[in-house]
């Protein structure tokens, strides 16, 4: 439905197909599935979640996690056509949530799996891969960005590939040093926080386009928490029944 090839046809078989072709695979390699949700696709989620752990749960190799569609504003606004049906933060956040539980329940194998499916915040060293020096998205027609939500906005890019295979980068790339967030006048804001272990600073782009990226806040934090451990007790009480029959 949301990502079509150019005659409208969909692309999940062939994505599928191609995993499957992965698994039959040898070879040392991870793969991480990404699926993006929208509010009224919950159910789809769920039976998504049931096939992966069906057809992938005996390879330790391939690993899923859930994220909720985000809205950014780009020149290229397709995201307009789903405005609607986006979730909002907090329900966005409670989907996720649940649907990482389910599959860390059902997921035969954990490696690889905690840093994608973490269920409560934890220390982190960087929000997203933005932040890390080596990181960078090249797109088709050979310019370079720090933030995957740029690849429409030929303006927002940091740099060219070019022919010989050296990047040129332009005065951009400075506004993606990391090491500028750990000026204390500048973002004293999030070092006054006691949210900065867990959050680094937050969304990057968001810092640089609003002057901060706040994602986590001590109200959620104490939510996620008491959510967390009411769905361990649920997802607790369904494997018991299952193993012992009700009652």
């Amino acid at each position: 439905t949301t990502r079509c090839l150019r005659d409208g046809t969909g692309t999940f078989k062939v994505i599928w197909e191609n995993m499957i072709s992965l698994k039959e695979l040898k070879g040392d390699f991870e793969v991480y599935v990404r699926h993006n949700f929208l509010k009224d696709r919950y159910e789809n989620s769920l039976k998504l979640l049931s096939e992966f752990v069906k057809e992938f749960n005996d390879d330790e190799r391939f690993s899923l996690y859930f994220r909720p569609v985000y809205s950014f504003s780009q020149k290229e606004n397709e995201v307009s056509q789903i405005t609607d049906n986006i979730c909002s933060r907090q329900d966005g956040l409670s989907m996720q949530r649940d649907l990482d539980s389910r599959y860390l329940q059902a997921s035969k194998f954990k490696r690889g799996v905690a840093s994608f499916n973490q269920t409560l915040p934890y220390p982190t060293p960087s929000w997203c891969e933005s932040d890390k020096k080596g990181y960078l998205v090249f797109g088709a027609d050979g310019k370079v960005f720090k933030c995957d939500s740029y690849i429409d906005d030929g303006d927002k890019h940091v740099g060219v590939l070019m022919e010989n295979g050296i990047i040129k980068y332009n005065e951009r790339i400075d506004i993606w040093k990391h090491e500028d967030f750990f000026d204390n006048e500048k973002n004293s804001r999030c070092f006054k926080c006691k949210m900065l272990p867990i959050c680094q600073g937050g969304c990057t782009r968001s810092r640089i386009e609003v002057k901060y990226g706040c994602f986590w806040n001590e109200p959620d934090l104490r939510k996620i928490m008491i959510e967390h451990h009411v769905r361990d007790l649920e997802l607790n009480s369904e494997q018991n029944s299952n193993c012992y029959g009700e009652g």
